[in-house]
């Protein structure tokens, strides 16, 4: 097997270990929709770095990947809470929401059902929502 399947089925375990201690231990998190504005940041952005192993601060790092991740934790926050692109772009560190607009807008057309889509992109965000623990929802629109 190669080095990243090994990596993709390690993560798998990690992910559906996560879910049966929290069965397990019954801990309940709070409803999306009960969150102030400031514990879905969190909720995402600690999300996202549960998912890639990292830390908060490796999540801000100025790198390729790092980018790639943010634009993922912009898009979940874009399609799963009314928070607008200036708070966004104000959790993730970008000095302006034209920034994050353009983010999620490529990445949305990555991850369309149309022919140009990305399908390795498409399975990652949709193995984050599932890690997540959040329902399946078509992808914002602006």
């Amino acid at each position: 097997m190669e080095e990243q399947e090994l990596r993709n089925i390690k993560r798998e375990l990690e992910r559906l270990i996560k879910r049966i201690d929290n069965i397990l231990s019954d801990e309940k998190r709070l409803p999306l929709a009960e969150m102030t504005p400031n514990q879905k940041i969190d909720f995402f952005i600690n999300g996202v770095c549960a998912f890639w192993e990292m830390s908060r601060h490796d999540l801000f790092r100025q790198s390729n990947a790092m980018a790639r991740r943010r634009h993922y934790t912009a898009t979940l926050m874009k399609n799963y809470t009314p928070l607008t692109l200036a708070e966004i772009a104000s959790a993730l560190h970008y000095s302006n929401h034209s920034n994050i607009s353009s983010a999620v807008s490529a990445l949305r057309d990555k991850l369309s059902d149309e022919p140009w889509s990305d399908s390795r992109m498409k399975a990652v965000y949709r193995s984050l929502v599932e890690y997540l623990e959040l329902p399946e929802k078509p992808l914002y629109r602006q």
